[in-house]
């Protein structure tokens, strides 16, 4: 199989003491490895873990419908860094995602399905591709209640929440629904104005994953 690395360059964080977890971080849609990682810094939140903030193409859009590029991408870099960082546990291998990024993991998760991944963690997000979905490990899922651009009642782009649901049929799924009178419908879709009106997101995502 093909790995399409070119022209992509992903920012790679190595813990000081590590538990052999390995944390990938997907930007959303039009957004950059390095965009995402001054907006999160979860490498300050999981700090025995290997946290890596992959790089999507040139379009910076995540191909989470039923193209299968990125999954191949994302697969192969995967193993690439079990070879560069060999404390790393392919069965500690958590996703995290904003919006299109929030798309890949579950795709990747959908598509991979026999890859023992630890977790899924979306914000913004929905489940668009078509293949079944087969994942049973813990979901956690945040979405505010007014969002304009991927709205909870789905929409002519994308599908309600209600879909998502229904295709992770993890026993273990959490979704964390929010409601802030300080944040506008223009805002409640933005990574930065999550975490500034839920400023603990991280902290009780690592603590539901137990690392």
């Amino acid at each position: 199989m093909d790995y399409p690395f070119i022209n992509r360059t992903n920012l790679v964080f190595e813990p000081t003491t590590s538990n052999g977890s390995l944390v990938l971080v997907l930007h959303g849609g039009f957004g950059t490895p390095s965009f995402m990682q001054n907006a999160t810094k979860l490498e300050e939140v999981f700090t025995e873990s290997y946290v890596v903030y992959p790089s999507s193409d040139s379009t910076k859009l995540w191909k989470a419908g039923n193209q299968d590029v990125d999954v191949a991408y994302l697969h192969s870099l995967i193993h690439q860094l079990v070879q560069d960082y060999p404390e790393i546990d392919l069965t500690k291998v958590h996703l995290v995602g904003h919006s299109n990024g929030g798309m890949m993991c579950y795709k990747l998760a959908a598509y991979l399905s026999k890859f023992p991944f630890a977790s899924i963690n979306t914000l913004s997000a929905c489940y668009i591709a078509d293949d079944t979905f087969e994942y049973t490990g813990p979901v956690y899922h945040y979405h505010t209640v007014n969002d304009l651009i991927v709205p909870i009642e789905g929409g002519q782009v994308y599908p309600s929440l209600t879909w998502t649901m229904d295709a992770v049929k993890s026993a273990n799924c959490f979704f964390d629904i929010r409601s802030f009178n300080t944040m506008s419908d223009d805002d409640a879709h933005k990574m930065a104005k999550i975490i500034e009106n839920y400023p603990t997101i991280f902290t009780e995502m690592k603590t539901r994953l137990g690392i």
